[in-house]
C-alpha cells in the first residue's frame, strides 16, 4: 500500500485509516472536524494577515466565476455531483438495508 497523507495528523501514513478509506460516516466526521478548523485557521489568518486572505479570497472569487461561466465546466461538475450522489447513495443503501425491517404485506 503505497503512503498517503493523513490531515488529520498531518502525516504520512500506510495504515488504512490514513488513506481515506473506512466507513461513510468516517468520513463525513472527519470533513466536519476539517471545516472546523479551517474556519478557526481562517479567522486568525484574517486578523494577522488580512491582504493575504483578500487576495485568496478574490482569487478564488474569479475561479468560481471562471468555471460557472463555462458551460462544459458546469456540465462536468454536475456530472461529478451526480456520480457522487449516486455512489455514496448505493453506499448508504449498501450498509443500511440490510437492517431495514420491511413491514406490512405484499399485495
Amino acid at each position: 500500500m503505497e503512503p498517503r497523507y493523513n490531515p488529520t495528523t498531518q502525516a504520512f501514513g500506510t495504515d488504512e485509516a490514513s488513506n481515506g478509506g473506512g466507513k461513510p460516516r468516517e468520513v463525513v466526521r472527519r470533513a466536519k472536524a476539517a471545516m472546523t478548523t479551517l474556519a478557526a485557521q481562517a479567522e486568525e489568518q484574517m486578523k494577522t494577515n488580512p491582504r493575504r486572505v483578500l487576495g485568496i479570497a478574490c482569487a478564488v472569487g474569479v475561479a468560481v466565476g471562471v468555471v460557472l461561466s463555462s458551460r462544459i465546466l458546469r456540465f462536468v461538475i454536475a456530472s461529478a455531483a451526480s456520480y457522487a450522489a449516486v455512489d455514496l447513495t448505493r453506499a448508504f443503501l449498501r450498509e443500511n438495508l440490510p437492517q431495514l425491517k420491511l413491514t406490512g404485506s405484499a399485495t
